[in-house]
């Protein structure tokens, strides 16, 4: 397995945004995305949902909540 993934528009990916809590919200369509290429994700942020670019990439490090991890997610969401 490389990592790479795709998005398209469906009525799966409208009903899973819609339970995201991102109604009329759609990522736009990507094919063949690979890792450290650029994709659209939901993130989390001070009790609210938001689609923003940000690198593709499958962790390597065995912590996931390093300090290094968390200044590159800040970084992509523009906080």
């Amino acid at each position: 397995m490389c990592g790479r993934y795709n998005v398209t528009d469906s009525p799966e990916v409208q009903a899973l945004m819609e339970q995201l809590g991102l109604p009329g919200v759609a990522p736009r369509p990507q094919y063949n995305v690979p890792p450290g290429g650029i994709g659209e994700f939901v993130i989390e942020a001070a009790d609210d949902r938001y689609l923003l670019p940000g690198i593709w990439s499958l962790l390597i490090e065995p912590n996931p909540t390093s300090a290094a991890n968390i200044r590159i997610i800040t970084h992509l969401a523009g906080c």
